[in-house]
């Protein structure tokens, strides 16, 4: 069995919970990440019954929760003044995260986007930081024009007002047919024991659903050699 395991984003499909998740199935994969600020998956939203189904929902299915994604949006934790109800209610999403015996919660930790924001090499980032690393997703992009990248999340954060047209700056591909070199990228995980998920997240394209696919049987050609 590989070291590596393969996850999906199971929101990037746009289907409601119960199809989302045999969707993942069907696709290939052995986990799924899931989005839990709001929709269905939301502390908010669930009753413990719930719960209960949809638990029984991922466990029918053959997956696990590779992660839960609890970004907020906006400026993330930078502006002090908006962290006692994002503090609070991450805590919420944490809590959810162990009845679903899911061990991380991803967000936002700042202005990072490696290759299609900064032009980062990715392959040198897992070097320096792979001991740090416990669930990372697949997705690829190119860069198209340099700027300073606290533009963009700014303009994320605030609602996308202004003047940025985001297709002048950078472009999300399929997996594959970007700027990540998976190969080396994977290969530098490996030597340093990681053994978690590569969750497929694909915000583009007009049919997801075919492009997670697509990455699926990417991602199993690429770990088969280790």
């Amino acid at each position: 069995m590989s070291k590596f395991q393969i996850g999906i984003m199971a929101d990037s499909l746009n289907l409601p919970f119960r199809k989302s998740i045999e969707k993942c199935a069907r696709l290939g994969a052995d986990g799924v990440q899931i989005y839990a600020v709001s929709g269905e998956m939301s502390p908010d939203n669930m009753t413990e019954a719930d719960l209960r189904e949809k638990k029984k929902i991922i466990k029918d299915n053959g997956l696990s929760v590779s992660a839960l994604c609890g970004d907020f949006g906006g400026h993330g934790f930078a502006r002090r003044e908006e962290n006692e109800w994002r503090i609070e209610d991450s805590k919420r999403i944490l809590d959810l995260a162990l009845e679903l015996d899911c061990k991380v919660v991803t967000t936002h930790a700042g202005v990072i986007n490696l290759v299609m924001v900064t032009g980062d090499d990715p392959v040198k980032a897992a070097e320096m930081l792979a001991e740090y690393v416990v669930h990372t997703h697949a997705k690829d992009g190119i860069m198209l024009k340099q700027t300073d990248p606290k533009v963009i999340y700014d303009f994320f954060a605030e609602g996308g007002i202004g003047d940025l047209r985001l297709g002048d700056y950078f472009l999300e591909t399929p997996l594959g047919e970007g700027k990540v070199d998976f190969a080396s990228y994977l290969k530098t995980l490996d030597a340093r024991g990681f053994n978690g998920f590569l969750t497929i997240e694909r915000e583009a394209g007009q049919n997801p659903e075919q492009d997670i696919a697509l990455a699926v049987d990417f991602l199993r050609k690429l770990i088969s050699a280790f």
